[in-house]
């Protein structure tokens, strides 16, 4: 998979190049700091936007690379840590637009791990959703020169899919 990505996706090829052979990853034993490891161990990967826009890529190939990456960073992990438990989770981000790579402790009762879906349909949802011409704003203006925003869309709560791997380590 490698292969055809450093000929076809120099970019890409370099993000996971860069984040399987040099991994910046800093995790805690206490499970309070879950959030802290999820902000610093969090990584958006863009190189993929511009194959996928232009329907150069299938997904099954994205797919294979985006498990690739995951595969990579489970070896660095299971080289590294002998005693520790890890969720690897990719998500599709489409207001960035890109793919977000997370790393984190896996503690059992401090998790949630729900709507987890194949990385084809991750795929095939970023492919579908993503804004590749940034974010309309829509408002309305009233007549004294104040905007007026939909506050009902503004509460709405989108859940973007995401697949994961629990690596158990212990």
């Amino acid at each position: 998979m490698l292969d055809y990505l450093s000929i076809h996706a120099q970019k890409a090829y370099r993000e996971i190049i860069n984040i399987t052979e040099h991994p910046d990853l800093l995790f805690s034993n206490d499970p309070a700091l879950l959030s802290s490891e999820y902000a610093y161990n969090s990584t958006y990967l863009f190189g993929f936007n511009r194959l996928i826009r232009k329907n150069r890529i299938t997904i099954p190939v994205l797919a294979a690379s985006l498990n690739g990456l995951m595969d990579g960073i489970e070896s660095y992990l299971r080289h590294y840590y002998t005693a520790k438990d890890f969720v690897i989770t990719v998500s599709a981000d489409p207001l960035v637009p890109a793919f977000k790579l997370s790393i984190v402790s896996y503690y059992k009762e401090h998790h949630q791990l729900d709507g987890h879906v194949s990385l084809d349909e991750v795929v095939e949802w970023y492919r579908m959703n993503a804004c590749w011409d940034g974010i309309k704003i829509v408002s309305e203006e009233k007549p004294n020169g104040i905007l007026c925003e939909d506050i009902e869309e503004a509460k709405t709560e989108n859940i973007y899919p995401k697949h994961f791997r629990i690596l158990n380590l212990t």
